[in-house]
C-alpha cells in the first residue's frame, strides 16, 4: 500500500490533483492531507497517520505544486529499495537535490521523495523539523552551515530529514514541473477584474 502525503497551505492545483490521480490508477493508495498546520508540523502529523496504517509500505511525500508525468510513481515504487527521489525544477535556477563529492545524493527535497516503511521506523523523531535552518556552502565540497538552532514555522525539514535517513537515496530520471502563483484573481480590484490566478509553470 502506498501512502501520499501532501500538506497543503489550503491551495492545491487542479493539474497537480489531475496527474496525481493519473499516477495512481492500478496502485493501491491512501491519500493524507491537511492545510492547517506548519510545513514541518503537518508532514509530522500526516506521516503519524499514515504508520499507524500497518499495511501502508511505501510514503510519498509530494508537495502540492509538484506535477508528475505519467507512469513516475509506479518507477518510484519499481526502484525504491530504502528511498527514491526526483528532481523538482525550482524558480530563478534553484535546484532540489544536492550531491556528494562522490556522485551519491546527500539531500533531496520532499517535493517528490519516497521513502520505505523499515526505513522510516529506523529514524529518530521527530521525522521532520525545521530546526536548524541551514546555508548551503558550494565550493570543491557542498556542505551545510547551521544558521539558527532556533525553530522556524516553515523550510529546511526537508534537509533535516534526509540527514536522518539511514539509507542512500537514488533520484530517478523524470520530468516533473512546478507551479507558482504569481497572481492571484481578484475580482474586486478596482476597475481591472482578475477570474484566474495567473500561474507560471517551471519545467
Amino acid at each position: 500500500m502506498l501512502a501520499v502525503i501532501t500538506p497543503t497551505r489550503g491551495t492545491i492545483f487542479t493539474k497537480v490533483i489531475v496527474a496525481l490521480l493519473y499516477n495512481l490508477q492500478d496502485i493501491k493508495y491512501r491519500l493524507y492531507t491537511c492545510s492547517h498546520l506548519p510545513t514541518d508540523s503537518a508532514r509530522n502529523f500526516l506521516l503519524r497517520n499514515a504508520l499507524a496504517n500497518k499495511s501502508n509500505e511505501y510514503f510519498l511525500f509530494l508537495d502540492d505544486d509538484v506535477v508528475l508525468p505519467k507512469g513516475t510513481i509506479k518507477e518510484m515504487i519499481k526502484n525504491c529499495q530504502g528511498a527514491i527521489a526526483c528532481e523538482v525544477p525550482m524558480k530563478e535556477g534553484g535546484i532540489s537535490v544536492i550531491y556528494r563529492s562522490n556522485g551519491k545524493v546527500y539531500w533531496a527535497g520532499s517535493g517528490c521523495l519516497m521513502v520505505r516503511r523499515k526505513e522510516i521506523e529506523k529514524m529518530k523523531k521527530p521525522y521532520f523539523d525545521s530546526r536548524p535552518q541551514w546555508d548551503i556552502k558550494w565550493g570543491k565540497r557542498v556542505s551545510l552551515r547551521k544558521r539558527s538552532d532556533e525553530k522556524s514555522k516553515e523550510g529546511g525539514e526537508d534537509i533535516n530529514f534526509c540527514l536522518k535517513l539511514k539509507c542512500e537515496i537514488k533520484i530517478l530520471d523524470a520530468k516533473l514541473s512546478h507551479l507558482e502563483i504569481t497572481e492571484y484573481a481578484d475580482l474586486y480590484k478596482g476597475n481591472k477584474i482578475i477570474s484566474r490566478h495567473k500561474i507560471k509553470e517551471y519545467k
